[in-house]
C-alpha cells in the first residue's frame, strides 16, 4: 500500500543521475519505508556497479568545465540551487519527512538550510582572494 502523492510530495521511484539523464538502475530491487507509517513510500532498483562507474566517470568528465568557470559564474550556479531547493521546499519536506520519520517543521528547516548554505557558498567563493602558484604541470593550478 503507498503513500497518496499529496502527502508524499514528488518521491515515488528511485533512479540514479548519469550525465545529466534520470535512469532506473539495473541491480537488486530496493524499496524505501517511511519509519513514520511503515508504508513503502519509494521503490526501484539500485544501481549497478557498472552504472556506478558510469556516474563516476560522467562526473569526472564535467569537472574541467566547471573549474574553468569564474567566481561569479559558480556563485551563479550556487544561487541557481537555492533557488531551486527554495522554490521546491514544500515538496522536499514531505518527501524528507516522510522519508526520515520527522515533523514536516523540521524538514522545512532542513531545506531552507540548505538552501541558505549554497547561497553563502556562492557569496564566499567571490570574495576568495588568493594566488595561482607557478606549477612545473602545465595541466595544474595550485
Amino acid at each position: 500500500m503507498g503513500v497518496d502523492t499529496e502527502e508524499r510530495g514528488t518521491i515515488d521511484q528511485l533512479r540514479v543521475l548519469i550525465g545529466g539523464s534520470w535512469r532506473e538502475g539495473n541491480a537488486e530491487p530496493l524499496s524505501v519505508i517511511s519509519p513514520s507509517t511503515g508504508q513503502t513510500i519509494a521503490s526501484g532498483r539500485a544501481s549497478s556497479p557498472d552504472q556506478v562507474n558510469e556516474a563516476v566517470s560522467a562526473a569526472s568528465n564535467a569537472f574541467p568545465a566547471l573549474a574553468n568557470l569564474s567566481a561569479h559564474e559558480r556563485a551563479g550556479f550556487c544561487h541557481g540551487v537555492a533557488a531551486a531547493l527554495r522554490q521546491r521546499i514544500e515538496s522536499m519536506a514531505r518527501d524528507l519527512a516522510l522519508e526520515q520519520g520527522k515533523p514536516l517543521a523540521e524538514a522545512r528547516i532542513e531545506i531552507s538550510v540548505a538552501a541558505e548554505m549554497f547561497e553563502a557558498a556562492a557569496e564566499d567563493g567571490k570574495r576568495l582572494n588568493g594566488e595561482i602558484l607557478p606549477s612545473a604541470d602545465t595541466t595544474r593550478r595550485i
